[in-house]
């Protein structure tokens, strides 16, 4: 505001300082056309040159207005930009794994098939056999805690209820159950940092 100030004060000096020399020609007797105009500038009252700065000021204030909406306009574009990158990057890193983490996530339900269906008396009477369920044992449980650190949570519903988002019918049937209660889990589901990576294959109660 002070160098718009400053501004027009030069610029009402210059035009005193025009007006001046424009009067001192006209006394010169300089009788022409432009000679005259310019008499007819040079006689204006100190009252006119305040509206004339006046104007000025007003004509001056509505561009000044007008830069500042482009202005604010054009920061909030940026700030909407930034934060849209801000998201996208954000994505990018918890969601980058999804391809590596749907096929290693065969890999872990392997595990789970295996550790489920192994015949636990007969490998607790061999030493050997025991010792090498305990090595899947252990392996499974790294695998795991590698798959929660890195977001990755298995989805496994017995006896919760349906849900559409992360589960995927397969049948119904008769049960002692509530209406839509998970009575049989087919597949279990993943979900990487709550998006599903692979739906739940249940069957439900009717």
């Amino acid at each position: 505001m002070y160098l718009i100030s400053n501004t027009f004060n030069k610029l009402y000096i210059i035009i005193m300082i025009d007006r001046q020399q424009k009067k001192s020609k006209v006394a010169s007797g300089e009788k022409n056309d432009a000679t005259q105009n310019q008499a007819k500038e040079a006689d204006k009252t100190p009252e006119q040159d305040l509206e004339t700065i006046a104007q000025l000021k007003k004509d001056h204030g509505v561009e000044v207005k007008d830069l500042n909406d482009k202005l604010l306009r054009l920061v909030a574009e940026i700030e909407n930009l930034r934060r849209r990158n801000e998201q996208q990057n954000s994505d990018l890193k918890k969601y980058a794994i999804s391809g590596f983490a749907k096929e290693i996530i065969t890999v872990l339900e392997n595990f789970y098939l295996i550790l489920d269906n192994a015949p636990r008396e007969i490998i607790a009477k061999d030493e050997k056999l025991n010792n090498f369920y305990k090595g899947i044992e252990i392996t499974h449980k790294d695998l795991t805690k590698v798959f929660e650190k890195n977001g990755i949570v298995r989805v496994y519903p017995l006896g919760e209820k349906f849900d559409h988002n992360v589960h995927q019918v397969v049948n119904q049937i008769e049960s002692d159950k509530p209406s839509g209660t998970v009575v049989q889990v087919m597949q279990a589901g993943y979900l990487l940092n709550d998006r599903l990576l692979k739906e739940a294959m249940v069957v439900i109660s009717k």
